[in-house]
């Protein structure tokens, strides 16, 4: 009997021991947690909302190069921040390359100063169906993408590219804008030429 006393004290111990354990970490751990959560709350976990405003008609790629000093600034109203695209389709801008989550809507700007939302967003390949070929109608983007070009010569960019127009146009008539031969053609695009 007494070694049944004594087994059922040391399990019952070994019970409390661990018990205690247990709540020390888990309120340590809110603690933690509670020196921690003033820098949780000022964490921007929204997105940046964009737009480009793309002028009526407009087909083809679209680009918008970052950090020229002598580029177009973008506005900003109410937290948003809209692009004016020229005609050629390639926007140099004085604005840094947002570096974090982005939420972007893309328009055609109408002569009259109205906007178009280009609701169409083809974010994969586009296949040659009739169906595709024949539609040259129906507006929209393709594939957004962004990065960093760098050429033999020194000149860096960072960029944004989207193509804007119909299916029909990209499968048919296409052909990707060279942002290598623009390059050369407006050196003080390039983060290099601009240094020197």
């Amino acid at each position: 009997m007494a070694t049944r006393t004594k087994a059922l004290w040391i399990v019952t111990s070994a019970t409390v021991a661990v018990t205690i354990l247990v709540i020390a970490v888990i309120y340590g751990t809110l603690l933690g947690v509670a020196a921690f959560a003033p820098e949780i709350q000022g964490w921007d976990m929204s997105s940046t909302k964009e737009r480009f405003l793309i002028p009526d008609g407009f087909k083809g790629d679209v680009y918008v190069i970052y950090s020229v000093p002598n580029g177009e600034p973008s506005t900003t109203t109410r937290g948003e921040i809209t692009y004016h695209i020229p005609d050629d389709g390639i926007l140099q801008t004085r604005d840094a390359r947002i570096g974090s989550w982005t939420s972007s809507k893309y328009y055609y700007l109408r002569r009259d100063g109205t906007l178009d939302y280009l609701s169409n967003f083809w974010s994969c390949t586009i296949d040659p169906t009739p169906e595709n070929l024949s539609n040259d109608k129906d507006v929209g983007v393709y594939f957004p993408r962004g990065g960093t070009y760098f050429d033999a010569h020194g000149c860096s960019i960072e960029y944004t590219q989207v193509y804007i127009g119909t299916k029909a146009h990209l499968l048919t008539k296409y052909k990707e804008q060279d942002i290598g031969r623009y390059l050369q053609d407006h050196p003080g695009a390039c983060s290099a030429e601009q240094s020197k």
